[in-house]
């Protein structure tokens, strides 16, 4: 037991394991022999070894569980004004592509995740209506940023472009201050080949729905501090969309690149097609029933749901650290299958299937196989969590 006890503490010094799994993993050891004050010890000697990246965060943060729906958490810091529109157009001009590194993305939010208020305090406010709109639109870059507020994408059939926005704004003691207020504020502009509309203050809440010429983007990017990000049969090379506290929802893309980013909100994907997808989230769901080729999925508090179709031969990674992952594939294609979890279990319910490795140790559980070895098209997939359970099973068409 006492060596068993030392390799749980050497994984946790490695961060292979987190403190609370190894905590988990200790409890089970010594259930029967351990008393409440040696529990509690192991606990402070993992603290010791190594501390958790998202315990300070975690203890600040408002936040029951992973973001499952489409509500806004009320926790939101309003107290840096206009830095992130400024730190928006640093990213722009070190980087060329509209992807950014995970974890680039979430040390720019933390800090304003973890001191967030439980009220917004702006007092009353004006409701303001206007409708921007850009005549035979040729662009084909879109870049999109609100500070407090929510997009939606939609194609129509016409050559313009064109906004509509519910605005409140909460500085102005009548209309028309407030209509000062909010075009003073807010940037709807042209640049050669691109197209920009963004808000540089959180103290109004822009609600707005912008009606897009059908035809392929060359870039879509867009991004909201506290809001809903949604779009539907948008066409684009690249796909960006970025939301601190709020979800990202896209209907029937056809994307050849596709990033998708939330802190605190759920990701969901629902029909068409995506070639390169990036999709993560510290605290949310992940939904995807959609045709990949190369997919990247990670959820480190939430659950990831995958109803994945094959057309040809992909390729699909997917890990959570304390959710579970369901996957569902099409049972006519041939997978070769790494699954691994170091709390929880797996299973499996695919035809024909050839288990090639199975390992069982305590600190881990893997297993390799091969369903439907003679058949094309070929998934080569990857699923592990650390606490959650893994479960796959067939499509039936």
């Amino acid at each position: 037991m006492e060596e068993e006890r030392k390799l749980i503490l050497k994984m946790v010094e490695e961060e292979k394991i987190s403190p609370e799994d190894g905590a988990k993993l200790l409890k089970a050891l010594n259930q029967d022999n351990s008393s409440e004050k040696s529990e509690q010890g192991d606990k402070k000697a993992l603290e010791k070894q190594r501390k958790s990246p998202f315990e300070a965060e975690e203890k600040n943060r408002a936040v029951s569980g992973p973001e499952t729906s489409n509500s806004l958490s009320t926790n939101v810091n309003w107290d840096e004004g206009n830095k992130r529109f400024d730190e928006w157009e640093r990213e722009k001009k070190k980087k060329s592509d509209a992807t950014t590194s995970f974890t680039d993305f979430i040390d720019s939010a933390i800090q304003k995740i973890k001191e967030l208020d439980l009220d917004f305090n702006f007092g009353t406010y004006q409701n303001v209506h206007h409708i921007f709109q850009h005549k035979n639109m040729e662009q084909t870059v879109l870049d999109i940023s609100l500070e407090n507020g929510s997009i939606e994408l939609k194609p129509w059939n016409e050559s313009d472009v064109k906004i509509n926005c519910e605005v409140k704004v909460y500085k102005g003691n009548n209309q028309e201050e407030a209509r000062r207020e909010f075009l003073k504020e807010t940037v709807f502009e042209v640049e050669g080949n691109q197209l920009n509309f963004y808000t540089k203050t959180k103290s109004m809440k822009v609600n707005a729905v912008m009606y897009l010429p059908r035809k392929t983007y060359e870039r879509v990017q867009l991004y909201t501090f506290n809001g809903h990000l949604k779009g539907e049969l948008i066409k684009a090379d690249s796909f960006s969309g970025k939301a601190v506290n709020g979800s990202l929802t896209i209907d029937h893309p056809d994307h050849m690149r596709f990033s998708g980013e939330t802190v605190n909100g759920p990701i969901k994907l629902n029909g068409g097609k995506l070639d390169i997808a990036d999709i993560k989230t510290m605290n949310g769901t992940i939904e995807l029933d959609t045709d990949i080729l190369d997919l990247e999925a990670e959820s480190v508090n939430g659950t990831i749901d995958s109803k994945l179709s094959i057309s040809q031969d992909a390729r699909a990674s997917l890990s959570a650290t304390t959710g579970s992952i369901f996957i569902t594939i099409p049972e006519h294609i041939r997978t070769d299958g790494q699954l691994r979890t170091n709390v929880g279990n797996y299973n499996y319910s695919l035809s024909d299937m050839e288990i090639t490795e199975e390992k069982k140790d305590f600190i881990q559980k893997s297993l390799q196989f091969t369903s439907n070895h003679a058949a094309s098209p070929r998934l080569r997939l990857d699923a592990s969590t650390k606490t959650g359970s893994i479960s796959i099973k067939p499509k039936h068409v």
